[in-house]
């Protein structure tokens, strides 16, 4: 039976905990859905989630895709909070910045898992918000960010106005502007509410 599941970059532990400082403090006044946590809703950089089938998605294939990795980038993974951007609709992402690799690992990541992806059971969805190339790529494989259209981040919440509270940037500015978080992991996961990581499958 397939679900939403993912594949997706974690912080390390220190990291981890800077990102979950950083948005709990805010919710519920500037955001509101997912609280990021250790238990559930750990702060990620998803590189796929699609419908994937459960099954195929096994710590072997995890240490596959991380030896993948490993040869695209010898160097520790090393992200840059750049900024904060507004996601139609009603979502703020904490863009990252990566070398060139990120977006060759995801293509690498999408040739080992597309033959997983149970393309039946895309579900409808209403495409407000989708630019052309995003609606294509969910159509085909149930989910926009790939290729020209990936963009690295973590999602810190939802917003109740369509646009990011003054208050938050200001935050962002203070604690992670520019700050390079160390991503140590990765991680089968299954999605949650509003593709959030609801938890681990496989994390290695």
């Amino acid at each position: 039976m397939s679900k939403l599941f993912g594949l997706a970059l974690v912080p390390d532990e220190n990291s981890c905990d800077t990102l979950i400082d950083f948005q709990n403090k805010l919710v519920p006044e500037s955001f509101y859905g997912i609280k990021l946590g250790k238990e559930s809703n750990l702060p990620h950089v998803s590189i796929l989630q699609c419908p994937f089938f459960e099954e195929p998605l096994t710590v072997e294939k995890l240490s596959s895709l991380k030896e993948v990795l490993g040869k695209i980038n010898q160097n520790d993974i090393l992200g840059r909070a750049d900024g904060l951007k507004y996601q139609p609709s009603y979502w703020a992402f904490m863009n990252f910045t990566f070398g060139d690799y990120i977006y060759e690992f995801q293509e690498e990541a999408l040739v080992l898992l597309e033959r997983f992806i149970d393309k039946s059971s895309i579900a409808k969805k209403d495409f407000t918000g989708y630019s052309f190339n995003q609606k294509k790529y969910y159509l085909k494989y149930g989910y926009r960010y790939l290729f020209d259209e990936f963009q690295p981040h973590v999602t810190v919440g939802r917003t109740y106005e369509e646009e990011i509270p003054s208050l938050v940037f200001e935050e962002f500015d203070c604690h992670l502007k520019n700050q390079i978080i160390k991503f140590d992991r990765l991680a089968f996961y299954e999605a949650g509410e509003h593709g959030s990581f609801k938890r681990a499958l496989e994390i290695l």
